[in-house]
Order: structure tokens, then sequence, then C-alpha cells
């Protein structure tokens, strides 16, 4: 599941199309966000009441994608439809360990907005909004 979380979520963030090819890009990510949400639900963290291998893996959930999401104006990960993620994220995000070792925020943000931004220019695709 891990290995198909970055790649589900990635297509439907950065897809611009619209019709049918959307909607099967942001169900395919639903898929694996709704199988993420059942795995965190009712766990302090993945591995139990420590944080483990899954955890740190899950990260790019927990941290990186929010960050995408906002880059890309787009919300697929929120707390009224993933919970458990959400819940699980904030729990991992505020051990000292983990958020000291995570690249700053405002850092991070212009980094994927350039990113994202380029990607649609090459394709000539115009990129959305923010809350849009």
């Amino acid at each position: 599941m891990v290995n198909q979380l970055l790649p589900a979520v990635r297509s439907a963030l950065y897809n611009a199309s619209e019709g049918e090819e959307a909607q099967k890009v942001n169900e395919d990510a639903e898929e694996v966000l709704k199988t993420l949400e059942k795995e965190v639900k009712g766990k302090k963290f993945l591995g139990g009441n420590e944080i483990g291998f899954l955890d740190i893996v899950g990260i790019v959930a927990a941290y990186w994608m929010p960050t995408l999401q906002e880059a890309a104006g787009k919300q697929l990960i929120t707390k009224d439809k993933y919970p458990a993620i959400c819940d699980w994220a904030e729990r991992l995000l505020a051990c000292d360990v983990i958020h000291q070792n995570l690249p700053p925020k405002e850092k991070l943000l212009p980094f994927f907005q350039a990113r994202i931004q380029a990607m649609f220019n090459h394709h000539m695709l115009i990129l959305p909004t923010p809350n849009s």
C-alpha cells in the first residue's frame, strides 16, 4: 500500500485533465487513501504505541502530501474525509525527532509550487488556482 500511496496521490494532485481521466485518477488515489485510513484508525502509530518503520515511510502522507496539496491548490486529504489519517499525521509530526528532521514548510512549499508550475508549463496546462 505504501508503495502505491505517493504515485496515486501525486497523479491526482498533478492531474489537470477533466472528465473520465480525472475521475479515474482521483478514484485510484481515493482507494489507496481509504486503505491507509483503515490501517491507522484506532492506532496511535502504524506499528502500535511507538513510531516504527511504516510511520517513517508514512511521513510522505503526513507531511509531504499536505504541502504538495497546498502547492497544487487541491484538497485530497482532509480532516472531514480522512480523520484517522489526519489525527495520525498530527501525532507523528508532534514528535520532536520527526519534526526536527523535516525541511521547513516555508522552503518546501515554494519548491513544490515552482516544480508543479514548471511541469504544467511544459505540458502547456493551466494550474488550478488555490481554493478553486
